[in-house]
């Protein structure tokens, strides 16, 4: 018997299989658990839906729930999470869950909170989610809620360096299919929404890439770029322009502008982001700003 595999350690076992042991993160929807595979010996991450959520009906619900494990089931991607194993049929088996690889590290947000603005990250950022979105759209699958909570910091184990995990599919969509947008609702975290969103007009590809440069520029400053409560801020971006850091260099402006522009026609896509990031300079800071405390890239 192996350390892992210890009955004493257990709390509750899931399908017969995963050994549940402490709660990683919850939200309205479902709680994600670290878990051990009693089969497979080996650590994994593990989401259980919740019985009380109470977003949507029954039946949206369970879309959803069917719709994320469609989705993670055929994504295959370096920096996408992996799913293992499913089960969603919730008439006759509990709750419903996901069990996943378990990414070792930090979520974004968690890192930027402990160390603040991360200029030599933006680059990495940019590269290697322009890629995983440049596959998500060419497969016809749009993300809709890509925030640093939802961007994994995989630990490598060489000098620190990280791989990042884009994860959290429970609101993406499949592009042409609004069957649970049919009322226009508006899903997704308001602090990253693109403007189109805003407007209850749908997510597109491009609001992906929105998205993403928001995320860039938080990286960049260590504060989102539309602070106050979700209603100014979402308002906000229906009028403004995100703020550029001072001292960033012309490259990294202007693609950080065009990934930012309110009309999503104006915005590169995934395929043309990776093309373009290859070319520019990995030194985003070319002047740091002692008020904002920007690093230049090592």
């Amino acid at each position: 018997m192996t350390g892992l595999d210890n009955p004493e350690s257990r709390s509750m076992v899931i399908g017969g299989r995963y050994s549940v042991r402490e709660a990683l993160g919850r939200g309205g929807a479902a709680t994600v658990y670290r878990a051990v595979d009693l089969k497979l010996d080996r650590e994994v991450a593990l989401k259980v839906f919740a019985t009380d959520d109470i977003t949507g009906t029954d039946g949206e619900r369970r879309d959803r729930r069917t719709r994320e494990i469609c989705l993670l089931a055929r994504v295959n991607h370096p920096n996408l999470v992996t799913l293992f194993d499913a089960d969603w049929d919730v008439e006759h088996s509990g709750n419903g869950y996901l069990v996943m690889e378990l990414v070792r590290g930090l979520t974004l947000r968690r890192r930027l909170e402990v160390r603040g603005a991360e200029p030599a990250l933006a680059a990495q950022l940019a590269t290697e989610l322009g890629g995983a979105l440049a596959y998500l759209h060419a497969d016809g699958i749009i993300h809709r809620d890509l925030k640093p909570e939802n961007i994994l910091l995989a630990t490598t184990g060489v000098r620190g360096s990280v791989t990042t995990k884009l994860v959290d599919f429970g609101i993406a969509q499949l592009l042409g299919d609004e069957r649970l947008t049919a009322d226009r609702s508006i899903l997704g975290t308001a602090a990253y929404l693109a403007p189109e969103q805003v407007a209850g007009e749908g997510a597109v590809p491009a609001s992906d890439i929105y998205a993403l440069g928001l995320v860039l520029l938080e990286c960049l400053t260590g504060r989102r770029s539309f602070p106050g409560g979700a209603v100014e801020a979402a308002i906000a971006r229906m009028t403004q322009d995100p703020p550029m850091p001072a001292g960033l260099c012309l490259p990294w402006r202007r693609l950080l502008t065009a990934m930012t522009a309110r009309d999503p026609g104006d915005r590169p896509t995934a395929a043309q982001l990776t093309e373009i990031v290859a070319s520019l300079p990995r030194v985003l800071i070319v002047e740091p700003d002692a008020a904002t405390e920007l690093l230049p890239v090592a």
